[in-house]
């Protein structure tokens, strides 16, 4: 009995030691076959079976036996180099890149405490491959601020990077933010409490791929993403509007002539995108801005053509 018993804590040890020397022969078998510049996986075949496998002396064991994994271990047979070509996975080639991501984020009308929005795109070898703009915060919120929005637009690009297959990737990110790009740069101290949590996330998502470095560019070099967190704006804003437009009784549009109505008192022209009254003016009061927000004015003028036209193909 207590013969078998050692018996058996021998064999366990023997299992566990060849257990252990096939793991660590797969991870040499795994570094002998892999591409050194950009670390891309070139999958093994086994020489036996012209298979590819992931784990060339697990796969021989199992699938040739003792004797073939013994030649194996031995050097005798060796795993065979698939071509690249043939064997690099979609994910692996995307892993093996480099991209550039541009962001950008405002605040408007009011700093802090209006509506945060933001904007990115992503470059892949001098083309175009993602973008993305929404809002950044609750709109009118103590949370809203460009800060908030440039941080928000990094941290959508990171992740949009991770959904698409790009993690391991190198990345340059560019803004025109110096606070963000040089608290990422570990330059700032990052120490506001509503950017504290973002400042973790970014870190966090940043850890997923290969290299990760941050460059302050002028805004003018960043007039993509500021357009998008724009363009992001302005989405907001017609919908804000809304229903205030819808308050405008049809009664209270005149058209003038061409392009420009006179709706309750106040002279729009949709053609230049312009309204006379106060409310415009304190939306596009910035001069940064290159779209411009519409009023309820213009909304409900809009809303007056679009019936106007729909009539005449209705009585067609």
């Amino acid at each position: 009995m207590v013969e078998n018993l050692c018996a058996l804590k021998e064999a366990k040890k023997l299992l566990d030691f060849t257990t252990r020397t096939i793991q660590q022969w797969n991870r040499q078998s795994a570094s002998e076959v892999n591409c050194g510049k950009w670390g891309v996986a070139k999958v093994p075949i086994c020489p036996i079976c012209k298979q590819a496998v992931d784990a060339f002396y697990d796969h021989v064991l199992k699938a040739h036996g003792r004797d073939a994994l013994d030649r194996a271990l031995s050097g005798e047979l060796r795993p065979i180099e698939a071509p690249p070509s043939t064997v690099v996975p979609k994910a692996a080639a995307k892993a093996a890149t480099k991209v550039e991501v541009y962001y950008d984020g405002l605040c408007e009308p009011r700093n802090p405490g209006g509506v945060a929005t933001y904007g990115f795109v992503v470059y892949r070898d001098g083309a175009k491959i993602g973008e993305g703009r929404g809002l950044a915060a609750e709109p009118w919120s103590e949370g809203a601020s460009n800060n908030v929005a440039e941080y928000t637009a990094m941290i959508k690009a990171f992740a949009w990077l991770m959904e698409n297959g790009y993690a391991g990737a190198e990345v340059l990110v560019k803004g025109d933010s110096q606070l963000s790009i040089r608290q990422m740069q570990g330059a700032y101290e990052v120490r506001a409490p509503r950017i504290v949590p973002l400042y973790l996330e970014a870190r966090r998502l940043s850890s997923n791929f290969g290299k990760v470095w941050f460059q302050w560019i002028p805004r003018e070099e960043n007039g993509e993403a500021d357009m998008l967190s724009q363009l992001a704006l302005r989405d907001y804003w017609r919908l804000y509007k809304a229903e205030k437009a819808a308050e405008v009784k049809p009664g209270e549009i005149v058209l003038l002539e061409g392009p420009r109505f006179r709706v309750r008192g106040y002279i729009v022209d949709l053609e230049a995108y312009v309204c006379e009254c106060p409310d415009y003016g304190r939306s596009n009061r910035n001069p940064r801005l290159r779209v411009r927000l519409p009023c309820k004015h213009i909304l409900a003028a809009e809303r007056h053509v679009g019936a106007f036209f729909k009539n005449i193909e209705g009585s067609r």
